[in-house]
């Protein structure tokens, strides 16, 4: 009888999360960090210092064409999203409108599918210039939040990340660590966050630079444990609990 167990899904920087110890969980097909040295001290690090979480399996479907402004808002009635800002749809999903044709929507590892297919049937339905691509595998992602989060930034990149350029709920296409990335602004509640995107292959080249750039101000990585449980803390606008 064959066997119906599929190997898990691993991130680039798997490795790297082994080097550190890290306490592995099977999440829709993939092996991902919970923690690394404790939950209590990996939120104090998103509290007080800057976390980074290996996001990359986050599903990852992108839309392209003149039609996508029409695909959005049939995928997601009443969705209106100018270029360069972010919503949330609905619990779990982020769109990012990274132009006037071009937008890429994320959703947690199980939900990819999902997500595929209902901006597959928003384009049949719209018609017109417009295509649906799943990136999941070729992008890395890093969450980089906790209030150091923006300090650290600044010394990997040179886009302007000052309030009145990148509030929250924006994005923008820029070189990080010399990588060209997708920076999305998203924060847990008044802690600055930064969903980052790369190509695969440079994955690791980032997190290291990241760690590096970071080690004055205490940067660590953080697993998905401590992430969940300052977002249950989180109030809609305030201050984690």
């Amino acid at each position: 009888m064959a066997s119906t167990n599929r190997p898990a899904r691993l991130s680039p920087l798997h490795h790297l999360h082994l080097l550190r110890g890290a306490t592995l969980v099977d999440e829709a097909g993939w092996q991902r960090p919970e923690s690394y040295v404790g939950v209590e001290q990996e939120t104090q690090t998103l509290r007080a210092a800057v976390g980074l979480v290996d996001m990359t399996p986050l599903g990852k479907i992108a839309a392209r064409g003149g039609r996508t402004g029409a695909l959005l808002e049939a995928a997601w009635p009443g969705l209106s999203l100018s270029p360069l800002h972010v919503a949330t749809p609905d619990e779990g999903t982020r769109v990012c409108r990274l132009a006037a044709d071009e937008a890429l929507a994320l959703v947690p590892p199980e939900r990819q599918r999902e997500l595929r297919e209902r901006l597959e049937r928003a384009a049949a339905g719209v018609g017109g210039c417009v295509h649906v691509i799943d990136l999941t595998s070729g992008y890395a992602g890093v969450l980089i939040a906790g209030p150091r989060a923006r300090e650290l930034l600044r010394r990997c990149t040179a886009l302007d990340l000052r309030d009145a350029q990148l509030p929250d709920h924006r994005c923008a296409q820029t070189a990080l660590a010399r990588v060209q990335a997708l920076v999305a602004r998203d924060d847990l509640g008044r802690l600055p966050a930064y969903w980052c995107f790369v190509s695969r292959d440079y994955a690791q080249f980032v997190w290291d630079w990241l760690l590096e750039a970071g080690h004055d101000l205490d940067v660590a990585p953080v697993g998905l444990a401590a992430l969940r449980a300052l977002e249950a803390a989180v109030p809609v606008g305030g201050t984690p609990a």
